[in-house]
Parts: C-alpha cells; structure tokens; sequence
C-alpha cells in the first residue's frame, strides 16, 4: 500500500500566545501580542454565557409551564458517555424531572457504553428508547461524510440532533436537555462563527418564545439539507430521508408545537473533574474510567485522525483552547496534550481495520478521499467567509 503524507507533529506551527489555537485555523488573526481574534471574541462575549443562574431559572420557568400538558417534562441523550449520564441523573435526582432518555445507536457505541446506558436507566427508574437509522444507509452516509467532508462525525452529530429532534416532535415532548460541554459549544465563539447552532444557545435566558424556537428549527433544517445533499447524491433517496427523519418546519407552525433544545451546562459550570468523579463513582461502581473521552464511541480514533488530515488541526485543539481562555487548564498542560494527541498523527491500525470493514471500504479509499474532502473544505470556507463578511452569524 502506498504510505500517505500525514501532518508532522514535529513541525509545530505558530500558536495563539494565549490560547495555543495554531496558525492555520480557519480566519484566524494575530495581534501585536500574539493573541487570536478568537481570544479577544471570548473576552467579549463569554459572560453572556456565564449567567448559570439565570438559565436555570428560565429553564425551570418553561418547564413548570408545560407541567401536565405533555407526557414527559423533557428528553434528555444518553450515550453511555461521562457527560450524558451526570446531566441525566441531575434531571431526576436534582430537578425530579419527569426525563425520556433518547439514545441515538450510530453503530459504534462501545459495549462498555451499552452497559453504562443500561445501569442509569435502571438506577433512575425512567423510559428510555434506542432511536436507529438502516444500518447499510448510515455506513453510506460516514463514508461520504469521510470523503466528501472529512469529517465522519457528521453523520453521527448533525444527523442525530435531527433524530432527537423529530422524535420529540412526533411525542410532544417540549424540552431536549443535551450535555454538551462548553468547550464543545462555545470554542467558536464569533461573530464568524461557523456553527449554525451558536446564535440559538442564548434562548435559555429568555422567556419561552415560539418563533425564536422556530428560527432555530428553520436553521437546523438548511443546514441539514446541505449536509444531506452532499451526503446523498440520489435524490429520491434523499428526499425520502428527509421526510421521514428531519422536522417539517410547516408543520411545527400547523401544530404551534416546535421542541426547543436545551443545553445544561449553561445552568451549570463544566468541571470535568467533577463530572469524572460522579461517573466512576455512581456510575461505574468506583471504578476508574479507562478512556474518559469519547468512551462511547469505537470509532472516534480513527474518525478524529481523519478530521486531522483533512482540516489541517484537531477537534481537542479547539476545545482546550477554549478551556485556556475560560482558566481551566494552562497553556503549558494545553500544549502537553496536545502532542499526546497520538491519534491525530498516527493512524490507530486496529480501529480503522474495523472502521473499514464496518464499512465496506477499502483503506486506501477513505485515504484517498482525503483530497477531495480538503478541495470540499477550502471551497466551503471561501464562500462562508465571503458570506459572514456581509452577515455576521453570531449576536447576542
């Protein structure tokens, strides 16, 4: 097999004085100082996302609302992970909220996960259903989004936000709580921001407002639509997708009924540590977790060392960047794990020979597909750039 070029760690590139995000992230700038744009955004923006007692209060407000009106008060995901479980068990135990727990099965939910998502729904004594897509369609839709994207995941995140989101609408349930962490949801935070999702976060500080929540439907929506077209070139196959897994914004307006997402760690501050701590306590029986990050998922090493290759930098780099600038960790333990990152740099042969006969893929295909995916990826973040310049994607 032909040895392909992967990125050099030893070639490290210059870095964000302060946050250590590395020159070639997309639209990034330095100034005098060497501080990124990025940094000088969180400065600016980051306190409108540190009110965790007001997101709570308007979060308990709408819930008490749609008290008795619903079967359930909220859905809430569960993969198996550290995240989802501890959100899960402050809904009932903390808030005695009345929770479906929604899992969305992408095909890679480590055993370990499997028996993790069995226990808390025992411990909390509540509904749980196991949401999942044809098993032969969504091992077509990884692979494109690997090619066509670079970025496997998409055919997990995006495509199971619009499951959850169609199930609830389908069952009348109001609320999703996700667990999120903030370094996830909040490490773009610009006005250029390229996640569709940032602008909708801050709808927890207000009183419930249905066409506030149908924006984010509307939104949710096209963005959708153009993963999907890009990951289902047939159109009959993917308008039949559409249809029977994504929220029909007409008739969200028809029912006056559209379920609002809900992210919990903005009523409560992220500690990992102490997330940790609950998981491997009351979760696991006092037992130290193995693999504390992405331990629901058999897929992720392979999937992120993809992500890598294509984009030019990791999904952790962004995320303890964030964690830099909230004074979680140090630049110094942000750069450390950074180069332990082995799975950005080394291709885990054991999790992409599974990956790879999961699929139906030949190795050097998904290799090969990284040319496209980088051509797909440098068009897409001209016309994004070009479109924010005009329209700021991200207010307060």
């Amino acid at each position: 097999m032909e040895k392909r070029q992967t990125v050099n760690p030893v070639a490290e590139p210059r870095r964000c004085t302060r946050c250590v995000l590395p020159e070639n992230f997309r639209n990034i700038r330095f100034d005098a100082d060497g501080v990124c744009n990025y940094c000088r955004n969180h400065d600016k923006y980051i306190g409108f996302f540190r009110r965790y007692a007001l997101a709570e209060e308007m979060f308990l407000k709408q819930v008490q609302a749609n008290r008795g009106k619903y079967r359930y008060d909220c859905a809430a995901g569960l993969s198996g992970g550290k995240d989802s479980c501890y959100v899960l068990y402050q809904l009932v135990k903390k808030y005695k909220l009345n929770v479906l727990a929604i899992t969305t099965d992408n095909g890679w939910l480590e055993e370990r996960a499997r028996e993790n998502i069995k226990k808390v729904v025992s411990d909390l004594g509540i509904d749980h259903v196991m949401l999942q897509l044809d098993q032969a369609q969504q091992c077509r839709l990884y692979k494109a989004a690997g090619i066509q994207c670079g970025w496997p995941c998409i055919a997990c995140s995006f495509l199971g936000i619009a499951q959850v989101q169609r199930y609830c609408f389908d069952h009348k349930i109001p609320f999703c709580v996700h667990g999120r962490a903030r370094s996830q949801m909040l490490r773009e935070l610009s006005r250029y921001s390229h996640d569709s999702y940032l602008p909708y976060y801050g709808m927890i500080y207000r009183p419930y407002d249905f066409s506030a929540v149908m924006r984010s439907v509307r939104a949710g929506r096209k963005q959708l639509e153009m993963i999907i077209g890009r990951l289902i070139p047939d159109e009959r196959e993917r308008q039949e997708f559409i249809q029977r897994h994504v929220v029909d914004p007409a008739a969200c307006e028809r029912e006056q009924f559209a379920p609002q997402f809900v992210a919990y760690f903005l009523m409560e501050d992220y500690n990992r540590k102490k997330v940790l701590e609950f998981m491997e306590s009351t979760v696991l029986g006092n037992q130290k977790m193995a693999k504390p990050d992405h331990s629901d998922c058999r897929a992720s090493e392979v999937f992120m060392h993809i992500y890598k290759q294509a984009f030019g930098w990791s999904l952790l780099e962004l995320e303890i960047a964030f964690d830099v600038r909230d004074g979680k960790i140090s630049r110094e333990e942000a750069l450390e794990r950074i180069r332990n990152e082995k799975a950005a740099f080394e291709l885990p042969k054991e999790s992409f020979d599974l990956v790879c006969a999961k699929l139906g893929a030949d190795q050097q295909e998904l290799l090969d597909g990284l040319d496209i995916a980088r051509k797909n990826i440098k068009k897409y973040q001209r016309i994004k750039k070009i479109r924010n310049f005009f329209i700021p994607a991200f207010r307060v």
